[in-house]
């Protein structure tokens, strides 16, 4: 196999509608390394599968070596702009806009059940040549959530809204794996309800310590 290079490109949102083609490219991909791994997955597999030619294969994600950090930071954009989205969908700030994101971010990670097994497995791990790209997609993902965070109308000041973020973030995270790895059914509610239980206990506390 080809050694991995990582990806020293900017982590960039994309204006307007993705690409057919590459979303495409993008399901085909994650599927295929899902089922198969990603050492035995190749361009040529990909492009059978989304139903295109090599050559666009390789226009979108460019070669095998450096596909999975160009596939971590499209999935990344997809992700952050559904939840974007579904944020500005929501006129006033606080709970019902997080419950928003967070069922935006639910929805990508069921559509998309690979790409989180991608992203932990291959760039969050000491030593991977794409770290330094997984770090700034969580700074990024982490700070859709603190924003919000600190619009809400009571606050904790022993509680940084970093450490919240990155409580519901991992929440998110472990729920969706255990779905994906160990078969674990659970509804969207329940998961979204779960996920949020967070936040209320986090406004909650907060309520109860300025009052006292």
């Amino acid at each position: 196999m080809t050694e991995e290079q990582p990806v020293t490109t900017e982590i960039r949102r994309r204006p307007g509608a993705t690409e057919n083609s590459k979303q495409r490219i993008f399901a085909a991909a994650l599927e295929l390394m899902g089922r198969q791994g990603v050492s035995a997955t190749t361009v040529e597999d990909i492009a059978t599968a989304a139903g295109l030619a090599k050559g666009t294969v390789f226009y979108n994600f460019g070669s095998k070596a450096k596909m999975v950090g160009e596939l971590l930071k499209f999935g990344f954009d997809l992700l952050a702009e559904g939840i974007e989205s579904a944020a500005a969908r929501v006129n006033e700030p606080g709970q019902l806009r997080i419950q928003a994101m967070v069922a935006a971010a639910i929805d990508f990670l069921r559509d998309y059940p690979n790409y989180l097994h991608l992203w932990i497995s291959h760039a969050w791990r000491p030593g991977s040549p794409w770290l330094e790209d997984s770090a700034r997609m969580r700074t990024q993902l982490l700070a859709l959530v603190e924003d919000e965070l600190r619009e809400l109308p009571v606050h904790r000041d022993d509680i940084d809204p970093p450490v919240v973020a990155a409580a519901m973030i991992g929440t998110l995270f472990l729920l969706s794996q255990e779905q994906m790895v160990f078969g674990v059914k659970r509804g969207k509610d329940e998961l979204l309800e779960t996920v949020m239980l967070t936040i209320h206990g986090y406004c909650a506390s907060a309520a109860s310590t300025k009052k006292n």
